[in-house]
Parts: C-alpha cells; structure tokens; sequence
C-alpha cells in the first residue's frame, strides 16, 4: 500500500514539473496579442498603479472585477492580468473565467513582467 502511495506520489511531481515547464510565457507572445487587441489589465489598487505599471496597460483594481465592472464586452478578447505577485491575478483570471471570458492568461505579479523584458512607465 505504501509504495503504490509513493509512486502515485512521485508521478504527480513529474506531472506537475512537466506541466508547469511548459506554461512559460514570453514577452513576444503578449506583445503579438497585444497587437492584436488583446487588453493587459493592472488589478492592483490605483496608488500602487501610480507607482509603476506595465506599459500599455489599464488599471482595473481587483475590487472594481468583484463589484462587476467587466474590462470589455467582447469576452472572446484575449485578456492579461497581473498585479504585485500574482495572488490577485490569479483571484481576477477567476472573477473574468465565471464571467463568460474564455481567454484570461494571468502574467503573475509586476516583477515577472519585468523578467520578461517588459517596460515598466509611471
């Protein structure tokens, strides 16, 4: 019983590494969309987007998805998200997914879109 838990153990974590090796996005992927009409959407509150945000894109905090506030009307458009770290991102991707959207990709936080190369304006 032990090892049959162990190799089904052991199958997850290669399935979950192979998995998440192949989910990298690049720079050149968003911006193609971008071009496209895709829309890159800060859900952080309006200060921190004041601080610094990605070029190119529109502030829409977390709590404004939560109340209803949809970025567009089109929810076949290819939607970015990001915030700090991730955490809103991924609560956003959620909120757009129950909405009807059918292509919500979240970036992660603000430090991953600089790994990516890209711009960061105020």
């Amino acid at each position: 019983m032990n090892i049959v838990l162990i190799i089904a153990g052991a199958g997850l974590v290669i399935y979950w590494f192979f998995k998440r090796r192949g989910n990298s996005l690049s720079l050149e992927t968003v911006n193609a969309d971008l071009a496209k009409g895709a829309l890159l959407i800060d859900v952080r509150s309006a200060a921190e987007y004041s601080s610094g945000h990605a070029k190119g894109s529109r502030n829409i905090p977390l709590q404004t998805l939560q109340s209803g506030t949809l970025p567009t009307k089109d929810k076949q458009q290819t939607v970015y998200v990001y915030c700090h770290s991730g955490a809103r991102a991924s609560r956003a991707k959620a909120i757009l997914r129950q909405s009807g959207f059918s292509n919500v990709v979240n970036i992660g936080g603000l430090t991953k879109w600089r790994s990516m190369g890209g711009a960061v304006t105020k």
